[in-house]
């Protein structure tokens, strides 16, 4: 989701806000905010194809720095620690 902004300059930011999976719930995270609609929707597509990569296991979450070393992660139907 894309939220645009406008600060009393009359300048627009565009807050991107998208779903992550956090011990098995689904939250609402804020990924950034960004000068132009191009560069917000990129960042919306980089967290979705992220978040797709945890999920199947393909990317460790704690080296994207999403969770501490040590924390025990489900992924898919495996529980590994991490």
């Amino acid at each position: 989701m894309i939220k645009v902004r406008v600060a009393e300059d009359g300048t627009k930011s565009f807050q991107v806000y998208e779903r992550a999976r956090v011990r098995e719930k689904s939250i609402k995270v804020y990924v950034g905010s960004f000068s132009s609609r191009r560069e917000a929707e990129f960042a919306a597509q980089q967290h979705r194809v992220t978040q797709r990569g945890i999920k199947d296991g393909d990317l460790a979450a704690h080296r994207l720095g999403l969770v501490a070393p040590g924390t025990a992660v489900v992924v898919g139907q495996l529980h590994r620690n991490v």
